[in-house]
């Protein structure tokens, strides 16, 4: 069954603390991060406002090719608290976690990272117009991004390592 489209919560961790998982391991096209210690940050989302797409680029003459994965996404109610989460996620290289409204999480820059590649923050001036933020990140793997494995009741509850901030 196909049902509603679009990520609904957008978690990010350090490329650097994310290799250094020993504990990983892939099964069927799901992603095991294992039990060690990790801290994977959270933005919520507004409904209907963040997307992913993933690109094949092929270059016939040598026989190569790789995904271009695209996620962009918008924040709303942008706190002083938020600056230096969002200043960070400008200048780092993210293995960025989509959860999508399904419950199912993909794993985006698994092995070269994700950094931002543009944005912006606007604020419209009529009472209905759009007051956020947004955001692209861009990342070149060799395949699609992997599933992780399923979680019980909130992401990651399954890996005893995950710190998830803010928590739920």
């Amino acid at each position: 069954m196909v049902g509603r489209a679009g990520i609904k919560t957008l978690f990010y961790a350090s490329l650097a603390d994310f290799a250094a998982l020993t504990g990983t391991s892939e099964s069927g096209g799901e992603l095991d991060i294992g039990t060690d210690a990790i801290t994977i940050h959270r933005f919520e989302m507004a409904d209907n406002v963040g997307s992913f797409e993933q690109a094949v680029n092929a270059n016939q003459d040598n026989g190569t090719s790789y995904i271009a994965q695209t996620l962009t996404l918008t924040l709303f109610g942008i706190a002083p608290a938020d600056l230096a989460d969002l200043n960070n996620l400008k200048l780092g290289r993210w293995v960025i976690f989509a959860l999508d409204f399904q419950d199912k999480i993909r794993v985006f820059g698994r092995y070269n990272g994700c950094t931002a590649n543009g944005g912006s923050e606007t604020s419209g001036v009529a009472a209905a117009d759009k007051k956020g933020l947004d955001m692209t990140f861009m990342a070149e793997e060799n395949d699609y991004a992997i599933f992780l494995e399923d979680f019980t009741t909130n992401p990651f509850d399954n890996f005893a390592g995950v710190t998830v901030t803010p928590a739920y």
